[in-house]
């Protein structure tokens, strides 16, 4: 087992925070390889409630940036909040949260789309499966 090793990164990116950032963290301190591409992002929420999706935006370069969240949600859901414009300062990681109402009515597994955008185009691409019930 290797243990633990912060990852070196460069550049911009994204990706999912919360519980999805730790067991990303756990599975690699604890060498398991593969595991991250075994399920896809997924989550459980009841009708009518919010269903919350955290996200890191990492900047590695020498510069602030601002990078851009919008949000892809399906039919007869609410109106996501937490997506905008959000300044990342140089060598630091600002975690943010997009929030969205789910619909009155469940029983099925629905994707949400989330897209980080920068000066320099698409960073990211982040879906997660929501199934409401």
């Amino acid at each position: 087992m290797r243990g633990y090793e912060a990852e070196v990164s460069s550049g911009v990116s994204a990706e999912l925070g919360g519980p999805w950032a730790f067991y990303r963290q756990f599975w690699k301190a604890h060498d398991l390889p593969g595991i991250e591409e075994l399920f896809a992002p997924q989550m459980g929420v009841g009708v009518s409630s919010d269903a919350s999706i955290p996200i890191l935006l990492d900047n590695d370069t020498g510069d602030t940036v601002t990078l851009e969240v919008t949000a892809q949600v399906p039919a007869g859901w609410g109106e996501a909040k937490g997506i905008g414009r959000y300044p990342v300062r140089a060598h630091e990681t600002r975690a943010v949260t997009v929030s969205m109402q789910t619909p009155s009515k469940g029983g099925t597994m629905q994707q949400v789309q989330l897209h980080v955008s920068g000066p320099a185009g698409k960073i990211a691409e982040l879906r997660v499966a929501v199934s409401v019930n």
